[in-house]
């Protein structure tokens, strides 16, 4: 029996939402705020025309399906959620239908109460009721539900914060978050949502985290301030868009900001951190805004207290996460997300390989997570693996068996599989070397077969102990031409 690793993690969806429907948004911070890893899901907003605000002058302006699949291809999701059936398609999104699901999927729940698809804060709250709020604590949190005394930031809280409504398809979540965490309903003055920061404070969205570590795949960004107009959907978007993807990132909405100067004072403060010497340099905070609030953003922090060395700097340049390049220049990559990391049984019968299918230690036996498609397993090392695939290709149509129902995809990771709890094993050849080039040569329509000497290669190969052990082989003229006899 061989054994491999694979990286434990909750499912990543990433919505299509329509930047003039705002009711649909507030449903999807709400839908997120109940999800396990809702926090580091994404939004794509669906645009027939790309806006002016990412537009950059003296260059080409790229088209809007080109820009939207840029996205797609930015926040490699599981899923893609459609709000409105068929939107993927008609906005000329290209993406496996079998991995595009509505809105209705998510909330909707079977014939005993379970998620149909992911897991959601009911799984989460009765782990931690077990573990810790069933007994008295010295100085437990508080947990609340946090919405604004004011509707004027209702979106801008539902973002920040998350929000569990009290009636619909998600109120279920709601009565079991505050029932086992004692939890409680909190109206808030707009001008006081710094005080949630504290560590003190559960909301929905930080339980959504919960036992999971991220980590940083680009070079850490400075901390920003985002000055935005709190109603303005593509400002929402962008600021949980760059949360989700790892950026230190707090919101500063535009009407507030006035009263607001004590926090970002301190948020200025609390961030500096000067790099080791005898680099002289720091991280600092700086001011993020759209280019229409550039002016007003310019003549705000003037206002601001900045301890040398920290300087006052505007940055209204919009990272463009739709172009490989631009999010390496712009350090907008993609955070890992992981729960767990562990070793697993794997049986490989000739080209197949059996792999066993892990689930979070909270989820095991779970009575609310979805019994197929709780979480997502992918891949590390495999005996006999090859470190590199090309997940831009259709290569996991035939290095997988799902026997119907797709269960794998490849991405920038490695090989993603859904699992829950009535998963077992995962099936799929072996990624080797050599499958992976067959797999690729299925995808476009031909056929892969090593020659003789292609196969004698490998056995060789295979029996020095890898290709470091082949330089044996050279340094014998009579042993290759020996080789070369039995290969003819």
């Amino acid at each position: 029996m061989e054994s491999s690793t694979v990286r434990v993690r909750p499912l990543r969806f990433a919505f299509l939402a329509d930047p003039r429907d705002k009711r649909s948004l507030l449903q999807i911070f709400e839908l997120n705020s109940s999800l396990w890893g809702g926090v580091f899901n994404f939004i794509i907003p669906l645009l027939k025309r790309v806006p002016k605000r990412y537009r950059e002058q003296h260059f080409r302006t790229i088209p809007a399906n080109q820009m939207l699949n840029g996205l797609v291809e930015a926040f490699q999701p599981d899923f893609i959620v459609e709000m409105k059936v068929g939107s993927a398609a008609s906005y000329g999104i290209e993406f496996d239908s079998t991995r595009t699901i509505q809105f209705d999927d998510q909330t909707g729940r079977d014939e005993r109460g379970r998620c149909k698809l992911g897991t959601d804060l009911r799984s989460v709250c009765e782990d931690l009721y077990d573990k810790s709020f069933r007994f008295v604590q010295r100085h437990p949190p508080e947990v609340i539900i946090p919405s604004s005394s004011d509707p004027h930031y209702t979106l801008l809280f539902a973002a920040a914060f998350g929000y569990l409504p009290k009636v619909g398809a998600l109120s279920d979540v709601a009565d079991v978050y505050l029932a086992a965490l004692d939890g409680k309903r909190k109206e808030i003055d707009p001008v006081d949502f710094p005080s949630l920061y504290e560590q003190k404070c559960l909301y929905p969205l930080r339980l959504t985290a919960n036992e999971l570590d991220t980590k940083r795949n680009s070079w850490s960004i400075d901390s920003k301030l985002f000055y935005m107009d709190e109603r303005s959907s593509f400002d929402l978007i962008e600021f949980w868009n760059l949360r989700a993807l790892g950026w230190d990132i707090a919101p500063l909405p535009a009407k507030l900001s006035p009263r607001l100067i004590g926090y970002c004072n301190q948020f200025i403060k609390s961030v500096y951190r000067p790099y080791p010497p005898p680099s002289k340099a720091f991280h600092h905070a700086t001011v993020l805004c759209g280019k229409s609030r550039y002016a007003k953003a310019l003549e705000f922090i003037s206002k601001l207290t900045w301890p040398p060395p920290q300087f006052a700097a505007v940055d209204n340049r919009v990272p463009r996460l739709w172009e490989e390049w631009g999010r390496s220049a712009d350090h907008a990559e993609a955070q890992t997300i992981t729960h767990s990391t562990k070793s697993v049984d794997a049986h490989v019968i000739g080209e197949g390989l059996h792999l066993r299918a892990e689930l979070p230690e909270f989820l095991q036996d779970d009575r609310f997570c979805s019994q197929s498609t709780a979480c997502a397993n992918v891949l590390g090392t495999v005996s006999g693996g090859t470190p590199v695939i090309p997940w831009k290709s259709n290569v996991a149509a035939s290095l997988t068996h799902n026997f119907g129902e797709k269960r794998t995809w490849i991405s920038r990771e490695g090989i993603v599989a859904f699992v829950g709890n009535v998963s077992v094993f995962n099936y799929l050849r072996v990624p080797s070397p050599i499958n992976i080039f067959s797999a690729l040569a299925e995808s476009v329509g031909y056929k892969l077969s090593l020659s003789p000497a292609g196969r004698t290669c490998e056995q060789i190969i295979a029996a020095l102990g890898g290709l470091k052990m082949i330089g044996i082989a050279t340094r014998s003229p009579d042993l290759l031409r020996f080789i070369d006899r039995l290969a003819h």
